[in-house]
């Protein structure tokens, strides 16, 4: 064979090996994951020049809330991974907090951006720093009142957690004197080999708080931090949206990708009035009255579901939801550690009603910057948002009830779920027969209960 025909023989294997290749890449590009959601590429620039690319696969998915246009935020500004990479494993490579971005170990860089969730200024702190520190995150009530009943310790002071955490004011004195049962830091409730402590973590401990989630319950890790709350709950654990990436037959999801303030009662049952806790025998009792699915099912009865058998409780406190009477930072926190529920509620009868002898507090809201305006913003379509010259009710920490008003010389209470209107009866000037001295919500309910006896 001569040189010219050895050398054309090289450079026609040559473009044969090449086209081979090239026809491999086709193929394996064809057969790349991604093409099986989409025939297209998918890119969204955002506003800062970012490019995405996560809604090749994810299409379908719902945007999470009109407060999060997906134009302006993209995906990875909270759920972190690689925005730009089509491959599975390198597009979810560093996601925060798995599927969860809200997850407390997380929301710091997901929820808690400069300029994300709190008004410069305002009397309501960054709930990625306040939420930490609430019962609902710590169950340091619990631990409490657990160990002071098997002896564990000899007092009341609220010294542990689920998680260790410290108040984000540093030790202020006057703050912790004032709500005396709990120490400046929260340590981690560690079982050890103590047979009680380690029922009390496994029985008490492991679920329905805002750490759930973490390395005890991974499946329910959409039950954690913020999305505990503001994602609408699923029995299930089960993805019910159109994004055909996620698997609908795998627990451990929520229902859709959604996030809301409009936080209805059944949302809250999905941890609270589930059933009851043994004190003595450490265990978690559920309800057998109803079925779990009607605790959390808005179309079912409320006069059954709402609360456990035997809670006494007035007509407001079923016909409501939960939120129209607590307030933000009593249940997302104000910077302090809480001991227990009790020192965390600042809610009273009396600052919807009245007493005897005092009127509600009200003050009259005089700018477009009041934390009243801000934090009005968000609830159902039908919410009227203050504005100013609004006369609202303030709480004893001097918390603005947003929804609580002086209209025409009536004092009106507007639902944060459906914007319904309702007129508040006041105690001054009536037949109430209560004791000034006497306002705990037991008091009220001596006379004002209405929970079915049966």
């Amino acid at each position: 064979m001569t040189m010219h025909r050895k050398k054309a023989l090289f450079v026609i294997l040559n473009l044969v090996l090449l086209a081979v290749l090239f026809t491999f890449a086709g193929w394996r590009e064809k057969q790349a994951e991604w093409r099986h959601y989409n025939n297209n590429l998918v890119q969204l620039t955002l506003p800062d020049g970012r490019v995405e690319r996560c809604l090749t696969c994810h299409q379908g998915i719902a945007e999470i809330s009109p407060s999060h246009p997906i134009e302006t935020f993209g995906c990875v500004s909270c759920h972190g991974g690689d925005g730009l990479a089509l491959d599975k494993d390198r597009a979810h490579q560093g996601l925060r907090g798995g599927r969860n971005p809200s997850a407390l170990s997380v929301a710091a860089d997901s929820c808690g951006k400069e300029g994300c969730h709190v008004k410069a200024g305002s009397l309501y702190r960054s709930p990625v720093k306040t939420v930490p520190l609430v019962p609902m995150a710590t169950k340091a009530g619990e631990i409490t009142e657990v160990s002071f009943a098997h002896g564990w310790q000899k007092d009341w002071l609220s010294r542990y957690a689920v998680v260790k955490v410290a108040d984000i004011s540093g030790v202020d004195r006057e703050a912790l004197a004032k709500n005396k049962l709990a120490s400046a830091v929260f340590r981690e409730f560690e079982p050890g080999d103590h047979p009680g402590r380690q029922k009390l973590s496994q029985n008490c401990l492991s679920n329905c708080h805002l750490n759930t989630g973490r390395e005890s319950n991974p499946k329910a890790a959409y039950l954690q931090g913020c999305a505990a709350c503001h994602t609408p709950y699923n029995l299930e654990d089960t993805y019910q949206g159109e994004d055909p990436t996620i698997d609908r037959t795998e627990p451990g999801h929520a229902a859709r990708h959604k996030l809301t303030a409009v936080i209805p009662y059944t949302q809250c049952n999905s941890c609270h009035n589930q059933g009851v806790h043994s004190v003595g025998r450490l265990k978690f009792y559920f309800r057998n009255d109803v079925s779990r699915q009607e605790i959390t099912d808005p179309k079912a009865d409320r006069d059954k579901t709402y609360y456990i058998p035997l809670t006494q409780y007035a007509a407001c406190e079923v016909e409501l939801d939960c939120i129209d009477c607590h307030t933000r930072n009593e249940v997302m926190g104000n910077g302090h550690l809480a001991g227990n529920k009790y020192v965390a509620q600042t809610i009273r009868c009396y600052n919807c009603h009245g007493t005897k002898e005092r009127e509600v507090r009200f003050a009259v809201i005089d700018s477009q910057n009041h934390d009243a305006v801000w934090a009005s913003q968000y609830f159902a379509e039908k919410f009227p948002p203050v504005e100013p010259g609004d006369v609202v009710a303030f709480t004893d920490e001097n918390e603005p009830m947003i929804n609580v008003r002086r209209e025409d010389g009536q004092i009106v209470l507007y639902s944060k779920i459906s914007g319904k209107r309702y007129v508040v009866p006041q105690v001054k000037d009536s037949n109430c027969r209560q004791s000034v001295d006497r306002q705990a919500g037991a008091d009220c309910h001596t006379c004002h209960d209405v929970a079915p006896k049966n």
